[in-house]
């Protein structure tokens, strides 16, 4: 009768011992996961930061040519600061 509790309490020690191990394991991938999507994020954000300077350069630039009226280049001007400001926050 001893014998049987202490076997099954080792089994029980041993159980508990494969579940941790295996626990950490899907906790490290999904960490891995998480991290990578993160940075997959942040190298877009970035890109696109770029694209925003280069497009309101350009805006200005045809502002200054005459090819753009005031309240269309302040609108483009304003979506453009705003997503900005959007993707810089996001990056911090």
């Amino acid at each position: 009768m001893v014998a049987d509790i202490r076997a099954n309490a080792q089994i029980t020690v041993e159980s508990e011992k494969i579940l941790m191990s295996k626990f950490a394991s899907l906790s490290q991938k999904e960490s891995e996961r998480l991290t990578a999507g993160l940075r997959n994020r942040m190298t877009k954000a970035k890109k696109r930061l770029v694209e925003l300077d280069n497009l309101i350069t350009s805006a200005f630039e045809e502002k200054v040519k005459g090819n753009t009226p005031d309240r269309i280049f302040k609108q483009m001007l304003q979506k453009y600061e705003t997503e900005q400001n959007d993707l810089n926050a996001e990056k911090s």
